[in-house]
């Protein structure tokens, strides 16, 4: 009979609730009560005013001290919570037990950033250097640039070198991390896979244009660059 009673008891209320902004997103910090049995979870209720609760809908469950709930506008709403033993069917006082909610409004989501590719096949390098390819951008910001390739020596004798490398021959800025890979080779027949990324922050106005140039380390070598391609992708546009 002792037990029949204690599963209607309510259960202990959660004693605070917090609301944290985050990128199409709203995380909520409660503390918890002493004691939680296995059978309770967490309810959140949502409600355009700070009051009442009455009017207020349930729009999600949890376990834990914190949840993050998806948002993807940038409105206040305001926000309670109740711990529900799912057993019983009995349901805690609301927190906060005051009458206005805890507000709770998301940041906007993440821009949709510009991404850019040029790829092509069947370069030949042979004395000086010469331009592969080139990607134009017309946004201000910081870009991640990434090149990949394959890369073979068809001729000529003797130790020589291919140096691919990231410029600009538009609009102005800086280049952070490598930005060049020399492939070293001896003989004809030599093969090598490119791989090289870097980062430029643009400054002033555009359009920016981003080159990548083969340079030729000046000996008897013949190279053929079968496929390459450039990304540029902008990471952070203002």
């Amino acid at each position: 009979m002792l037990e029949a009673i204690s599963n209607i008891e309510l259960p202990d209320p959660i004693t605070s609730l917090t609301s944290t902004s985050g990128i199409a997103c709203i995380k909520f910090t409660v503390s918890l009560p002493a004691y939680m049995d296995s059978k309770s979870a967490i309810d959140l209720y949502e409600y355009t005013s700070s009051t009442p609760f009455g009017s207020a809908t349930k729009v999600a469950t949890f376990r834990g001290d914190s949840f993050v709930f998806p948002k993807l506008d940038t409105t206040t709403r305001y926000y309670w919570v109740v711990v529900k033993n799912y057993a019983t069917l009995t349901s805690s006082l609301e927190c906060p037990t005051s009458s206005a909610g805890v507000a709770g409004t998301a940041l906007p989501a993440a821009k949709i950033y510009e991404s850019y590719t040029a790829t092509v096949t069947g370069i030949t390098v042979s004395g000086g250097g010469s331009a592969v390819c080139s990607v134009t951008t017309t946004n201000p910001g910081k870009y991640e640039l990434s090149v990949s390739g394959r890369m073979r020596r068809t001729a000529g004798t003797g130790a020589d070198s291919l140096t691919p490398t990231l410029a600009t021959s538009a609009g102005s800025g800086s280049f952070g991390g490598g930005r060049q890979s020399t492939w070293n080779t001896s003989a004809a027949g030599d093969t090598t896979s490119l791989s090289m990324t870097s980062t430029y922050t643009t400054t002033g106005s555009g359009p920016w244009t981003f080159d990548l140039n083969c340079l030729h380390g000046g000996g008897l070598a013949t190279f053929a660059v079968d496929e390459v391609m450039l990304r540029v992708t902008a990471v952070e546009i203002p």
